[in-house]
């Protein structure tokens, strides 16, 4: 099944979507969730300001996605995809783009491509959080077989990160002996409908005197926290007093 544009040029495949520069048309944004079976998403061109587009890579950064298009005569275009604040979801696999033109460079010749830039390594885990770990600065590269426990579980089955969703689940409970009543809450979800538990808190440890002990300070090496140092109980450092001072530090 083909997807029929006037002047398909270079394209970009990023996750579920196809961007494809499309000369006088603009941007091409292809849905390609089904390879087989692609269908055209959206058409953008800036109400008419994108009209020579000609190459497109995209790229994120931080929270958002972009796309840098070689507009011909009209030089380079920048284009937001995808922005926490534009696109509700935006956290997920592959939400759908709501392009915004952005930025302009005019050029002193017609721009017709736009070189890829440098991927940054990214492995993520099951809930969806990624961690930079194969790039890393000042170290070697890591070989396939220190790469492939990022990557599948022990049996050998690949890691998959899907889109979840908040909603409101009601459910039958039992709120008085032999009396039950109909109780809803909200649930993070699943696409396909399974909730995903929330995260158990790490049990508290207890001291002798059976009371829970706080996480004590790192020895030594200031630079490296105890494991189970908790960084949201810091205390604020006391003010510096100087020696002849008279005058006590004051309490945080």
């Amino acid at each position: 099944m083909l997807v029929k544009l006037r002047n398909a040029q270079k394209l970009y495949v990023a996750r579920t979507y196809a961007y494809v520069a499309n000369g006088s048309d603009g941007l091409a944004i292809v849905d390609v969730i089904n390879p087989e079976r692609p269908v055209l998403d959206q058409m953008f061109n800036a109400n008419g300001q994108l009209n020579d587009t000609r190459a497109v890579q995209i790229g994120s950064v931080s929270a958002s996605m972009y796309a840098l298009v070689a507009d011909g005569h009209n030089g380079l275009r920048v284009v937001q995809m995808i922005s926490p604040d534009t696109v509700e979801g935006a956290a997920g696999f592959s939400p759908r783009p709501a392009p915004r033109l952005i930025a302009s460079y005019p050029t002193k010749h017609p721009m017709l491509a736009v070189s890829r830039g440098l991927d940054r390594d990214r492995v993520t885990d099951e809930t969806g959080g990624q961690t930079v770990v194969f790039g890393r600065r000042g170290a070697r590269p890591f070989h396939l077989d220190e790469m492939r426990p990022f990557l599948r579980h022990k049996d050998g089955a690949y890691y998959k990160v899907e889109d979840v969703l908040l909603k409101t689940v009601t459910e039958e409970r039992e709120v008085e002996p032999g009396k039950k009543a109909k109780v809803s809450r909200t649930a993070l979800m699943t696409r396909a409908g399974r909730e995903i538990p929330a995260p158990e808190p790490p049990p508290a440890k207890i001291g002798p005197d059976g009371k829970p002990v706080e996480p004590a300070l790192p020895q030594g090496n200031p630079s490296k926290l105890a494991p189970d140092f908790d960084l949201l109980r810091v205390v604020p450092l006391q003010p510096a007093i100087p020696k002849d001072s008279k005058e006590a530090p004051k309490k945080p």
